[in-house]
């Protein structure tokens, strides 16, 4: 059987969240107080931004109401898997919560140990999503592929079909053109 699609949708859906990740770290790991200006920290906004937009509210919902359920329906030997990865994202949103209140610290007050705590954050939530993502693409989207249906990829498919990312789709939604420039520049 071909590869569905949806597969390669959500392949590209996590190349695009590392892509802001990625840049997600490499602005605040050289971040230095002097760096702190009104343009840097806005920039940084827009980045946990787009995380809260698309892959908490669009992409990982998908996830857990479709491809998930239908692979312990085929797969039930995956179970452990699947329920550290819903572990994974309830973990990741709280994290992410964390984060937000971290750059608001550093925001309202912009000192040295404010900014360590904020790249410590930083580090730790982008390492722990690049290694979620990692373990949906080595581990259940193989299984996935092996145990289910064509009926199945159908119905994950009209699912993930209707995530538009507001970065990365042919229109750049309003509120992502800074940060689509600064990721095309780069």
């Amino acid at each position: 059987m071909r590869a569905p699609r949806v597969i390669d949708q959500i392949r590209q859906e996590h190349k695009n969240m590392g892509r802001v990740l990625a840049e997600l770290r490499d602005r605040v790991t050289g971040t230095t107080l002097d760096d702190l200006t009104a343009r840097h920290l806005d920039l940084l906004y827009r980045m946990l931004f787009y995380i809260r937009v698309f892959p908490n509210k669009m992409h990982h919902p998908k996830e857990e109401d479709y491809l998930f359920p239908a692979l312990l329906k085929r797969a039930p030997a995956m179970k452990a898997e699947v329920v550290a990865l819903r572990q994974q994202h309830m973990e990741g949103d709280k994290a992410l919560e964390e984060l937000e209140a971290s750059y608001k610290s550093l925001q309202d007050n912009p000192a040295l140990e404010t900014l360590l705590a904020f790249q410590t954050q930083v580090s730790r939530y982008v390492d722990a999503e690049f290694a979620h993502m990692r373990h949906e693409e080595d581990v259940i989207l193989p299984a996935a592929l092996e145990a289910l249906t064509d009926a199945d990829w159908q119905a994950i498919e009209r699912a993930f079909i209707t995530n538009k990312d507001p970065l990365f789709s042919d229109e750049v939604e309003l509120g992502f053109e800074v940060l689509a420039h600064t990721l095309s520049a780069d």
